[in-house]
Formats: C-alpha cells, sequence, structure tokens
C-alpha cells in the first residue's frame, strides 16, 4: 500500500508540473521612486504670517507588480511606501532629542499625521489598488478596488504617471468597481460601451448588514467613440448616485472630445454636470440656517484645451471654469465642487495658495463649531490643490520640445473668482475676502517654467518655478499682498 500511494504521489506531482510548463504564471513590476524637493517663499501673502518661508523633501515609492495566471487574467496592485513623507518629520516637540523620523506630515505644509493614526500608517506602507481585468468573448471584465479616470480629468482622474506639467498628482481617484465594457457592433467598430457599479458608501468604521440603507451606489453607462483614422475620440460619463438613507439621487454627466483631425493641432473639451439632492449635508447646513429642506446641488466645471506643434515648438491654450457657491451655507444649496484634486493648473495659484487659505478656513470654522464637525468640514472646505470658483486662462506661448526626452515651458496663468472669496464662505459673511480685506474677484497673475530631461527609460530630472502676483481677491485690509515663489526640483526613477 505504501508503494502505491508513493507512485501516486508522484503523479501528483508530475501532473502538476506539467500544469505549470503548459499555464506559466507571468509576474512583472513596474513603478517608480520619486524625490521631491520643494520651496516656497511668502506663501501666506505677507511676510508678517508663518509661513514666510517653507522648504521641505518629500518622497514616494510606487509599485506596480502585475500577474498573469493565465492568458486572458490579469490581475493588478499599487502599493506605495513612505507615500509623500516629509524628511525628518519628527513626533518630538525638541528637535535636539530626535532620532528617527516617525511623523509622516501632510501632502501640504500644515498638515500633521502621526505613525499612531489610520492614515499615517498607511503612509508607511499602503495597498491602495488591487483589481482583475478578464478577458471574454463578450468583452472585457474589470472588478476589484481600481483607478478611476476620464477624458483630460477634472471629474475622474486616477493620479498616475506623470501626466502635469506643474507639480505632481499626490491623491488618485479610486473605486471599489465592477465594470464591464464591450464593442456590441463588432471589433472593427470604433464604438465601445462600458457598464458599471461602484460601491462608494458602506460604513464608516465597520460593516453592519442590519443597515443596508446607509449605503451608497454609483451606477455607470459609459459610451466612447474612437475612431483613428479620422483623428476622433469622446464619449459621455454618466453616473447615477443613490443614497436610500440619505434620500440622495445625483446625476453626474461628462461629455468629453478630442479632435486631432488636423496634423499637428489637437483639441480637447469636457464638462462636468452634476445636479440631484441629498440629505446628507443638512445636519451641518443647519448650524447656519436651519431648515427641513433636502440640499440641492448644481455645480458646473468644464476645461477646453487646444495645443499646436510646429516642431520643435509647440503652443497651448487652455480655458478653465468651475462654478462658484455664493451663499455658502446659508442656503439649502450646493453650486461649487472643485474639479479633481489631481487635475494641476500652473504651480502656485491653485495648488499652493488656494490649498493654504481654504486650510485656514476650515481650522477656524472647525475651532467654533468643534472637533464633532471635522471630518465633514475636512470633506467640503479644503480644496488640496483643486481649481474651485474661478475661471482661469492658461497659455503656454513657449513650449520647446526639440527630443522626446526634453522639454522646456514658459507659460502665464490669469485666474479670476465667480464670487469674491468670503473671509467665512461657509456662513456667507461677504463683507471681507479670505483675508479680511475688501471683495474682490481678481486672484491674479502667474508666471510658471518648467524643464524636464529624461535621461533614459528609467532616470529623469526636473526644475520648476513659479511666481505669483496675487490680485484684490486676496488682498488684506491694508490692500497689501506678497509675490509668492515657488520652486521645486524633481528626481524620478522609473522600472
Amino acid at each position: 500500500m505504501k508503494k502505491y500511494a508513493v507512485i501516486l504521489f508522484g503523479l501528483l506531482m508530475a501532473g502538476r508540473g506539467f500544469a505549470e510548463e503548459e499555464i506559466p504564471t507571468k509576474v512583472k513590476f513596474h513603478g517608480y521612486f520619486r524625490t521631491r524637493g520643494i520651496y516656497m517663499r511668502y506663501l501666506s501673502l505677507t511676510s508678517k504670517e508663518a509661513p514666510k518661508n517653507t522648504g521641505y523633501l518629500q518622497s514616494r515609492l510606487r509599485l506596480e507588480p502585475e500577474i498573469s495566471p493565465v492568458e486572458s487574467v490579469r490581475i493588478y496592485a499599487e502599493i506605495d511606501a513612505l507615500d509623500d513623507v516629509i524628511w525628518g518629520a519628527q513626533g518630538v516637540q525638541v528637535p535636539v532629542l530626535a532620532e528617527n523620523p516617525n511623523f509622516y506630515g501632510g501632502i501640504y505644509p500644515g498638515e500633521e499625521i502621526s505613525d499612531t493614526t489610520l492614515e499615517g500608517t498607511s503612509r508607511i506602507i499602503g495597498v491602495k489598488r488591487v483589481w482583475a481585468e478578464i478577458e471574454t468573448p463578450f468583452g472585457r471584465l474589470d472588478i476589484g478596488r481600481m483607478p478611476s479616470h476620464w477624458g483630460l480629468g477634472i471629474l475622474e482622474n486616477d493620479g498616475r504617471g506623470f501626466k502635469n506639467e506643474y507639480g505632481d498628482a499626490h491623491f488618485g481617484d479610486t473605486r471599489d468597481r465592477i465594470l464591464f465594457r464591450m464593442r456590441p457592433f463588432g471589433e472593427d467598430s470604433p464604438f465601445l460601451l462600458a457598464i458599471g457599479y461602484d460601491k462608494v458608501w458602506e460604513a464608516r468604521d465597520r460593516f453592519d448588514p442590519e443597515t443596508p440603507a446607509d449605503d451608497i451606489d454609483h451606477w455607470l453607462l459609459i459610451p466612447y467613440w474612437k475612431d483613428e483614422e479620422r483623428g476622433i475620440k469622446g464619449g459621455v460619463f454618466m453616473s447615477a448616485v443613490v443614497g436610500p438613507k440619505s434620500d440622495t439621487g445625483i446625476a453626474v454627466i461628462d461629455p468629453y472630445i478630442e479632435v486631432s483631425a488636423i496634423e499637428n493641432l489637437t483639441l480637447e473639451a469636457e464638462a462636468s454636470f452634476i445636479y440631484g439632492e441629498t440629505k446628507a449635508f443638512n445636519e451641518i447646513r443647519d448650524l447656519v440656517q436651519p431648515s427641513d429642506k433636502d440640499v440641492d446641488i448644481g455645480a458646473i466645471n468644464a476645461v477646453f484645451r487646444g495645443k499646436y506643434r510646429w516642431d520643435p515648438l509647440e503652443f497651448i491654450l487652455e480655458v478653465g471654469y468651475a462654478s462658484g457657491d455664493k451663499n455658502g451655507l446659508r442656503d439649502r444649496r450646493i453650486e461649487s465642487i472643485p474639479m479633481d484634486r489631481d487635475y494641476n493648473v500652473g504651480l502656485l495659484m491653485f495648488e499652493r495658495v488656494g490649498a493654504l487659505y481654504s486650510r485656514m478656513v476650515y481650522d477656524e470654522r472647525t475651532l467654533t463649531w468643534g472637533s464633532g464637525y471635522k471630518d465633514i468640514l475636512k470633506d467640503i472646505v479644503p480644496t488640496y490643490g483643486a481649481v474651485s470658483n474661478a475661471i482661469y486662462v492658461y497659455a503656454a506661448p513657449l513650449r520647446f520640445a526639440p527630443v522626446e526626452s526634453f522639454t522646456s515651458t514658459l507659460s502665464v496663468l490669469y485666474g479670476r473668482a465667480i464670487y469674491s472669496p468670503y473671509r467665512d464662505w461657509l456662513r456667507g459673511d461677504d463683507t471681507t475676502n479670505i483675508r479680511g480685506g475688501k471683495l474682490g474677484k481678481n486672484y491674479g497673475w502667474e508666471l510658471d517654467w518648467v524643464s524636464k530631461f529624461q535621461f533614459n527609460d528609467s532616470f529623469g530630472v526636473g526644475l520648476q518655478l513659479g511666481w505669483f502676483w496675487p490680485g484684490n481677491a486676496l488682498e488684506d485690509a491694508n490692500g497689501n499682498a506678497r509675490a509668492v515663489f515657488g520652486m521645486e526640483v524633481h528626481l524620478t526613477a522609473k522600472f
């Protein structure tokens, strides 16, 4: 009996070996390591308030493994280690007592995240995304926690790669999603259709199967046209946001088009329309204006971009619009939802100054209303560098790209507010601007210059400089606003 057992075991091992030989599992590793040196002068717009000068170093390691157990199945993951941590960050109060870095800092100066918090722990090492792509005879099925990107990225931006001309993508939109994409009229047809479902909210801290009414779900329908021969592609991202407990019913419609039919000329446009109603914000708004009425939502963001290449030069013109909210929390309507945080426009105006002052409003209101409202305010007040309540014009009259590995860009940015940014827009205090000065709508002008050089497929360096001259929307009570200077040095190793 023992002999037969040995023979059977040998046959099983041989069969396993044949199976592995017939269907080898393929594993690939991609990713990058980036380090940024950042310096800002007069970011607070004055020499009398902190921060006057800010300088720090920041790094991230991203691993992107890909596993293919069979030819029709691919499993992807994104793992970040020491994610955008500030070099030398410490949790001690006396600098001379510092030893090992253990305080991970925020993406922007002023945020405090230690290694004792969930967010701080995820900065050490965090598995951000894991999803599978399965090819079927009828189309491709994507399932898991995956990146989400659409069009130019003003609504859905995956934050992957290095798409931004200035700054970095720090966030990235991630969805728990099931998505099926197909070509209903055949493989040769330029028409694609995607149908999907996102589970957005189950519970804050735990899963409770007995209270499904707290769920928030997204239902997706995305028709897309891609005709490379005629140089036209585009489609419509449509999402229905449904939440029974909060009586949430929101429709999101985002058309996008890219036309490159004329040689050397590329035109792109995207607009997001968000409309609906919800009770999700009733509690915070009742602090200012009690009412039984649900909150209505009506926000619009849009971008048009044109690029013309006259080898080795490129000329870029971009116009953007992000609707503003005149009444803050005084009414039951939300009219402003910022563009995506990873859609960067310029180096300073929105990405740095806007992020800093919206954070100050958040800090002031949290102190007044108490920490009980801290989390919900954190979701609706700080912009984290996103374009909000603005119309802007971005022009790069000189973008020199003689070879694929080198680019140098000089650009100008002008921004104007839709409504004057109040000092306390949450309550609608419309007597002063955000710095206590007179009301104004002119954000100001910005001049940026960036040069990037890719030594090979693995290593690149970049230098970014920016000067921002604030307008009357950001002047203090004395009519003053210091010009801001910013510099970033980028080192990136890809693999």
